[in-house]
This record gives structure tokens, C-alpha cells and sequence, in this order.
């Protein structure tokens, strides 16, 4: 069982929407209104910057990418990034340090398309091959390698499950190189969740009856990783971090699988610390050692989906009527 640090002391909230409590070495939590959060941007400690991506619920009920920036633990700004044309909802999941924001929206079609959004073009449509309609962009490193599913079919049911491995490749300027399609990789259908600044990527392929945790990399193709069920985030040392049979666990190609414990494991920095969730809330291990993250106040759940590598992780909340709060807990 994981350890629960001693609060320290306790910050009211401020303007409303935010708010922050010292738990030992882990000062949480900024809270984002009625919103998720997915990828937070690396940072360097100095500055206390982030850049923070993900999806906000309008009052009319649909969503909207988000993108906001924290400095010094306030939020300063938090941007409405729009729509495709003739779409009504968009996601953010993933961001670079060049500012390049991946995610998906729903066109004009009705089938959900990936996108490219930049501060200075906006959102544009990411290239998808012939004969497919639409897809999933997760995640985009520095290299511009962006890394999600394409959509097989005009129905968006199930996406990921019925998806196929999705890689593309653009310019600074969000312009396309290049897409590649590797296929359903032998099941029913395949996603990629993440990369990293080699070009590694790692992701799942679902069977008829289960799944399996994958790597891919340019030199190996694809890896199977035995004994998981999700592969959901890697880092530059080609450490991935998913879910199996045990709970989490951390995987590389020299070690294979170790178990970590827990629900699950999301996701992993350069400094090996792993992020995720115990039971109903957030869990950290660092040196292998699980400690829970504090509880967002009047929330009965909690879940980070990414860790930089100032050890800033982010994710969400839920309170008791199941509304969603996006989350950012900081490192003293």
C-alpha cells in the first residue's frame, strides 16, 4: 500500500477556480474549472512555466481544445482553441516544446479528423491517406513526429479499437511531410499513445477478445510487450509505463517488465518518475517508491495522465455529481 504524506498546510482556493495545498514535497493542486487536461509541456524549474493541453466543456455541452499556461502556480491564461470547420467539439492531447498542439475534431462530416493547431495558422486538418476518413492525433515530440490512429470507416464508434497505427511527420510550420499507415499490426486494430524524441512509440493492438501493450521503433518494428494490456507512455530512455496483469508496471528492452503495483501506470519523465493512479487517486513512484499525490478538494476521484520533467503531473477529477476538473499537482 502506497504512503500517505501529512499535509503540511493548506491554501484557500483563489478566483474561484484554483487552489493549492503543500503535501510534503508536493505542492497540488491548481484545478482548471470544468475541464480535462492531458499533456503537460516539459518545463525547466527555473521559471516555473508550463503549458498545459487538453479539453474544456462549454455551456452548451460540447468541448473544446484547451490550452493553458501556469506560471508560479496561478493560471495566467487558458485559451479556447476552436474547431475544424463545420465541427462542433475538439481535444488537445498532446504538445511540443515548439507550441505545436495535436488532437481531434469533429468535421464537417461528422467523423472525427486529427489536427495540428499552431499560435499563428490556428487549426488545421492533419493529412490522412486515401481510403481512410478521419483519426487520432496523441501525441507530438520536438522532432515533429506526430503519433495517433487513423479512422477506418465513417463510423467513429470505438475509434481506437477499430483504428489503425497512425504516424506523421510536419515541419515547424505544422506543414505535413509525410504519413504513414502501419496497419492493425495483426488484430482488429491498433493506436499509438505516445513518443518519444527518438522516434519511439509506444501503443496497444486489440484481438478479438484482448489487448496488448506494443513498441515500435524504426529499427525493431513492432515489439510485443508480454504480459500487458496497455503500453501508455515512454521516455527518452525508452522506458514504458502501462498496465498489466499486477497493476502498472515499467518496461525496457534490455530489463523487460517490472511490476510496479497499483492500478495502473500513465505515464513517465527522464528521471524515471512514473505516474498514475491507486484506487481513486493519484499515485507517483519515484525510485519505485509509490506515494500518493493530495486529493483535489470536494473530489471523490482523481486520475494524471502525464508527468514532465520538472515533475509537474496533470490529469483530472471528478466530484461527487461526476463533473470533471482539470488538475495540476507541482513538486515544492
Amino acid at each position: 500500500m502506497p504512503t500517505q504524506k501529512t499535509y503540511a498546510e493548506r491554501l484557500e482556493p483563489t478566483k474561484g477556480t484554483q487552489y493549492c495545498v503543500l503535501l510534503g514535497r508536493w505542492k497540488g493542486v491548481i484545478q482548471f474549472s470544468v475541464a480535462f487536461a492531458r499533456k503537460c509541456l516539459g518545463v525547466a524549474m527555473k521559471n516555473d512555466m508550463a503549458q498545459v493541453v487538453g479539453w474544456s466543456r462549454q455551456p452548451q455541452g460540447s468541448q473544446k481544445a484547451t490550452l493553458w499556461t501556469v506560471d508560479m502556480g496561478r493560471i495566467v491564461t487558458a485559451q479556447d482553441l476552436g474547431t475544424l470547420p463545420g465541427g462542433p467539439f475538439s481535444v488537445a492531447w498532446g504538445i511540443n516544446n515548439l507550441g505545436q498542439v495535436v488532437g481531434f475534431a469533429d468535421g464537417a462530416t461528422g467523423t472525427v479528423r486529427p489536427f495540428i493547431w499552431m499560435a499563428d495558422t490556428g487549426m488545421r486538418d492533419l493529412r490522412v491517406p486515401a481510403g481512410l476518413v478521419g483519426g487520432e492525433a496523441h501525441r507530438i515530440n520536438d522532432q515533429g513526429q506526430v503519433v495517433g490512429a487513423f479512422v477506418t470507416t465513417g463510423d467513429n464508434t470505438g475509434l481506437s479499437e477499430q483504428g489503425t497505427f497512425a504516424i506523421w511527420n510536419v515541419d515547424s510550420a505544422g506543414n505535413v511531410l509525410g504519413e504513414r499507415n502501419l496497419g492493425d499490426l495483426g488484430g482488429r486494430g491498433a493506436t499509438a499513445w505516445d513518443n518519444n524524441a527518438e522516434g519511439n512509440v509506444v501503443g496497444d493492438i486489440w484481438f478479438q477478445v484482448e489487448q496488448t501493450g506494443l513498441f515500435w521503433s524504426e529499427q525493431d518494428g513492432v515489439v510485443e510487450i508480454d504480459d500487458t494490456t496497455e503500453s501508455l507512455g515512454i521516455n527518452d530512455h525508452g522506458s514504458v509505463v502501462g498496465l498489466g496483469p499486477g497493476g502498472g508496471f515499467v518496461w525496457t528492452q534490455a530489463d523487460g517488465r517490472t511490476v510496479l503495483g497499483g492500478a495502473n501506470a500513465m505515464g513517465i519523465n527522464n528521471a524515471h518518475q512514473a505516474i498514475g493512479r491507486w484506487g481513486d487517486q493519484v499515485l507517483i513512484w519515484e525510485d519505485g517508491d509509490p506515494q500518493l499525490l493530495p486529493m483535489p478538494q470536494d473530489r471523490d476521484w482523481s486520475w494524471a495522465r502525464s508527468i514532465n520533467e520538472a515533475g509537474w503531473a496533470v490529469g483530472w477529477s471528478t466530484d461527487a455529481p461526476g463533473n470533471g476538473y482539470a488538475n495540476l499537482w507541482m513538486p515544492n
